[in-house]
């Protein structure tokens, strides 16, 4: 018999195939694949041939004419993440690259991205079993130079915006 082991492509639709050919075992008896457990996948049971999740294996009879197929799908595991307002479905594996900045709020500038906790965010991101649920564009207060020039003495003062300015 054959084991054919299917893992999801990071397009998250696709599937790669590998062969475990010239397996043997009795007539009419019980082929028994263990699933092993592959980080960022898990077992579509609806594709596996004879899936027992209590087990964890495939199972499938053992036909005479050595036809007997035993697949085992391994399919991404998938997040929801919320980057600038909008939620996008992504799979394990899957790089995501830094979105375009939105406009900043009047005397603001964005000063790069943060998750739901304020950790900085750096992209591109490759998705694993460790991801924000959201990420969002950090803002900072712009500033402002004012020069003063008095009696031809020049002195510099620097402004956050909204601040209140004070002449010297």
């Amino acid at each position: 018999y054959t084991v054919e082991v299917y893992k999801m492509n990071v397009d998250g639709v696709t599937y790669d195939k590998q062969v475990i050919t010239g397996l043997t075992g009795a007539t009419e008896s019980t082929a028994t694949y263990i699933i092993g457990a592959e980080t960022g996948f898990t077992v579509n049971a609806d594709k596996t041939t004879g899936f027992d999740a209590a087990a964890n294996t495939a199972n499938a009879v053992i036909k005479a004419d050595g036809s007997t197929v035993i697949a085992v799908y391994y399919d991404r595991i998938k997040v929801e993440i919320t980057i600038n307002g909008v939620t996008d479905e992504y799979v394990y594996g899957e790089e995501i690259t830094e979105p375009a900045k939105p406009e900043a709020p009047e005397g603001y500038e964005q000063d790069g991205w943060v998750d739901e906790d304020g950790n900085v965010v750096t992209f591109p991101i490759i998705i694993d079993e460790d991801n924000p649920s959201e990420i969002k564009p950090n803002y900072k207060k712009l500033s402002y130079t004012i020069a003063w020039t008095i009696d031809g003495v020049t002195t510099t003062d620097t402004y956050e915006y909204e601040a209140a300015v004070t002449a010297p």
